[in-house]
């Protein structure tokens, strides 16, 4: 009798990490990773594609690698200092300056 619950308990494990690793395989997030091999090429045809957009005030068409933990670090920096210089040069054309 006692051997029949270890068979069980035995069985029961064996599903459990079946069904997991079947689970990782189909439903991971293994895709958002990009290899490390390419994804210098393609962050900077990024980066270029987004310093286009802002100076051609195309804000719609800026967009951002999705990595495991949100967006990648250099491209949203990127953009932001584009922005920054967009602002300081449009300051100095007008003459205004924002206090803060």
């Amino acid at each position: 009798m006692m051997f029949t619950w270890i068979f069980y308990v035995l069985v029961l494990s064996a599903l459990i990490v079946l069904f997991s690793v079947m689970f990782g395989h189909f439903f991971g997030g293994d895709n958002l990773i990009p290899a490390e091999a390419d994804a210098g090429m393609e962050s900077a045809a990024r980066i270029d594609a987004n310093a286009a957009a802002v100076s051609d005030n195309r804000f719609d068409n800026i967009s951002f690698d999705v990595v495991l933990r949100g967006y990648r670090q250099d491209q949203v920096d990127a953009v932001i200092e584009n922005m920054r210089q967009r602002i300081i040069a449009l300051e100095n054309l007008t003459g205004t300056k924002e206090k803060g």
